[in-house]
């Protein structure tokens, strides 16, 4: 994303990151299309931590 602004193109239009990974996943859910969930990954919580919040 840094580099992005830096260089003043749009994260977006670089296709080898992932925000516009993102985007583009987000796009085809919006028009539709099944998309996997890429960057999603659930915190692995100790039993303590499940008890007691």
């Amino acid at each position: 994303m840094l580099q992005s602004s830096n260089k003043g193109t749009p994260a977006i239009l670089d296709d080898l990151t992932d925000v516009a990974q993102a985007y583009l996943d987000v796009v085809s859910r919006f028009l539709g299309e099944e998309r996997q969930h890429r960057f999603i990954e659930e915190e692995k919580r100790g039993f303590l931590r499940r008890i007691f919040g």
